[in-house]
């Protein structure tokens, strides 16, 4: 009886599989990039409004029309400039003939920005979708011309509600050989998520080689029996739309109606050929891959990276990269105490202010515009927009502080100062601060809310604004605040700390710093382990670089495989700029190849943090030439982690097709045998390499030599440019105690002078804790 079972549902499965329709699904979409070899004014001028008008006699003449169109950015600006087209596209979305593909507020490069920014990007472009059309925006992550795709990416669609994603960019290069890809399947997260996935969908702006009926289209059918043999699965996904990534729509001519696409696509819809075609959208197609599932499946259980075209991404416009890191963390800092502050009935949730910037910026995280591959034009419109989001947050967040600030008890003798922590966690660290004074005082002292010396120093007093900048110790509960007091012309009645500085080396508890005569870190001495960390100097390495074809998109092999053709060490100064109970610092000026350097080497004592800081400015003037931080490290290893921002991804040496790879807030290099690492952390960088089992390299700036193409980008990024990178050693592997450490660097407590006033809140106040 078992044997009849088994055998009976073996054959009810195999008569299902082979009753599967023959299916093309022709996703019909028009490609528009929001900005790339023109600014958004002229998306806005043209490109938006014709989109409409170009695809809407097409659903009034063919009725087997369908079109995907993504980007709520996109919808947003049709409203408000188009309302008359506007207002007819919604009956055309109402009777399911435009389709909302995507689901974000635009089809943005996902290897850049944070894990936050993906989520916002779902959740505002959904939440506009559901409060102007009433509907759901598509279930799909679709990105048809990104520059590679993360492995955190489907653990963050899943996450927010996307059942599938969508390229063709694969094609143009994958980190992994592109043979080896099924034309569609299974893409599993970096926490074991799972979403469908098409990772062929060939071009997206092909239309004429379909001019024919495809349903009897020999081609098709060897794929999609080809595609049922291997996969289980009869079906065959392919693009179709208009060229060029300026929206449209295909062209239908009426005097030779049997020479275009729109024809052909509705004479294949209607013909009896072996192949059923159907226009439709990507939801659909990912429903019937769900329908369909079965053992033969393909799974991918890894990142998908470019291999050449998109590593210069993660750096080209370096200045760009470093506001939209800041700004995505001013978000985060402003909507933490925003809500902190309605929570206790200080001040109403901002959610208009928020949500605004928060779509500001995403809107910029486009392919073309973080990535750093539009006109120089379409820049002045990031830039201000990035200056806007920064300008309302910071008022926003000052806002919040203050209002959970008038309920704390500010009370002292001195001046008061509030200080936030955005962070979830308790948290001891060092605090910037300024306030505005008559003269330059004696010295300073700050006590804590018990009335406690904690240690401080003064940076610089401006004599002419009055304005007296320095640090002080403070200790902040999670996500919290704490009332601290400042005393002017008095001193500390604290000991010394161990810090200590001359020009050649910076130490404290834990490290000994030394800085040779290049103004280069030549030695790190973890004191507690008796070890030498480095093989030989941190260095500043230039090499020859030069990309033809796409200057800004690309880093080539040839570039990072060779030797550099310079390191930073011309016309060196060094002198002691801080030395106080605090924090140490050393001045690095230097000078090559027409670019000047100027770099603060930092130190704390060791119970705040045991990072050596290198804070840079560099006034960058060197064309053709590729900057990178090269770390030799005693701690060798074949492999390396790198932050996901949600998760982490582990990496080996670099190969011919894998080697400039994407990496957020740090990487880490732990020993393979002994237990011991270094973390390297990053306040802005995206980019790095990894050239033996002993070097770690964070790639800096990118300015690429040119051919014909794209002539522009030789002079990208000249200029001031500011970043901060650290080294961070550590016992054992890598765990949270990095990724709290590049926390910390990246989101800084902040202080505020406040009034004197009582407060039922008291001198510290923790709104949650993990």
């Amino acid at each position: 009886m078992k044997k009849k079972f088994i055998l009976l549902f073996f054959l009810t499965v195999i008569i299902s599989v082979q009753s599967q329709e023959k299916t093309l699904s022709f996703i019909s979409n028009s490609h528009l990039d929001t900005q790339w070899n023109w600014d958004v004014k002229t998306t806005i001028d043209q490109y938006i409004l014709n989109t409409m008008t170009q695809n809407f006699p097409l659903f009034d003449k063919y009725p087997g029309f369908r079109f995907n169109f993504e980007s709520a950015i996109h919808y947003m600006w049709m409203k408000e400039y188009y309302p008359a087209e506007y207002a007819r596209m919604k009956g055309y979305i109402q009777s399911g003939r435009w389709h909302i593909s995507g689901g974000a507020v635009n089809a943005n490069d996902v290897m850049v920005p944070s894990a936050e920014s993906i989520i916002r990007n779902f959740l505002y472009g959904q939440s506009y979708y559901k409060k102007e059309f009433g509907i759901k925006g598509g279930s799909d992550i679709m990105l048809p011309d990104c520059f590679g795709f993360p492995y955190s990416l489907p653990t963050l669609g899943k996450h927010c509600g996307m059942t599938g994603f969508h390229t063709a960019k694969l094609a143009w290069g994958s980190a992994y050989d592109y043979n080896n890809l099924a034309p569609f399947g299974i893409w599993k997260g970096v926490d074991g998520s799972e979403i469908y996935a098409v990772f062929k969908g060939e071009p997206y702006d092909e239309h004429d080689k379909y001019n024919k009926d495809m349903s009897k289209d020999q081609d098709i059918l060897n794929i999609v029996n080809d595609n049922y043999s291997k996969y289980g699965i009869a079906a065959a996904f392919r693009y179709v739309g208009p060229r060029s990534d300026r929206g449209g729509g295909l062209q239908d001519n009426a005097s030779s109606s049997t020479e275009n696409t729109p024809y052909w696509l509705q004479t294949s819809i209607n013909s009896d050929g072996p192949v059923t075609v159907k226009m439709e959208t990507p939801d659909q197609f990912f429903a019937r891959l769900d329908q369909n599932r079965n053992s033969k499946y393909f799974v991918w259980d890894n990142e998908l990276p470019m291999s050449v075209h998109g590593t210069g991404c993660y750096t080209s416009q370096a200045m760009m990269k470093y506001w939209n890191r800041k700004n995505e963390l001013l978000a985060d800092a402003t909507e933490k105490t925003a809500v902190m502050s309605d929570w206790i009935g200080a001040l109403n949730y901002p959610a208009d202010i928020i949500r605004e910037s928060w779509t500001r910026l995403l809107w910029h995280q486009f392919h073309d515009d973080l990535t750093g591959t539009s006109i120089p034009s379409a820049y002045t419109f990031s830039y201000n927009d990035e200056a806007l989001v920064n300008q309302d947050l910071s008022k926003t967040l000052l806002y919040s502080v203050g209002a959970v600030a008038k309920q704390m008890d500010t009370q002292v003798e001195g001046i008061p100062l509030v200080v936030y922590n955005p962070l979830s966690i308790n948290r001891t660290d060092v605090v910037e601060a300024s306030v505005i004074i008559d003269t330059k005082p004696q010295g300073i002292r700050v006590l804590d809310g018990n009335n406690l010396d904690v240690l401080a120093q003064i940076l610089h007093y401006n004599s002419k604004t009055g304005k007296l900048s320095f640090i002080f110790q403070a200790t902040v509960p999670s996500l919290g605040y704490a009332v601290y007091e400042l005393r002017l012309n008095e001193n500390s009645a604290l000991p010394s700390s161990s810090l200590s500085i001359s020009k050649s080396s910076l130490e404290n508890e834990s490290y000994k710093v030394t800085v040779d005569s290049k103004g280069d870190v030549s030695s790190v001495y973890d004191k507690k382990n008796e070890r030498e960390l480095l093989l030989t100097p941190i260095r500043l390495a230039m090499f020859n670089n030069k990309s033809e074809s796409w200057p800004s998109w690309e880093i080539t092999w040839n570039t990072v495989n060779t030797d550099p053709v310079a390191y930073v060490d011309e016309n060196v100064d060094i002198s002691v700029v801080e030395n106080g109970p605090l924090r140490v610092s050393l001045k690095v000026s230097r000078s090559k190849k027409g670019s000047e350097f100027v770099q603060y080497i930092r130190l704390m004592p060791s119970f705040i943090s045991d990072r050596v800081d290198f804070v840079n400015e560099v006034d960058w003037q060197t064309r053709g030439t590729l900057l990178k931080a090269v770390f030799p490290l005693r701690t060798s290893n074949t492999k390396a982690t790198y932050d996901l921002s949600i998760g982490a991804i582990e990496r080996g040496v670099n190969t011919s097709r894998l080697y400039e790879v994407s990496g957020h807030q740090w990487a880490d290099q732990s020993h393979s045998r002994n237990p011991y690492g270094v973390s390297i952390l990053n306040d802005c960088k995206y980019g790095w390499d990894k050239p033996n089992s002993s070097t770690l390299r964070l790639t800096l700036i990118h300015t690429p030599a040119v051919s014909n193409n794209y002539t522009h980008q030789k002079d990208q990024d000249l200029g001031l440019n500011k970043f901060t990178y650290s080294f961070y050693g550590h016992e054992g592997t890598w765990n949270e105690n990095t990724q709290w450490e590049a926390s910390r660097l990246n989101q800084p407590m902040l202080a505020f002078e406040t009034p004197k006033h009582t407060g039922n809140l008291g001198k510290s106040y923790g709104f949650a804790t993990l």
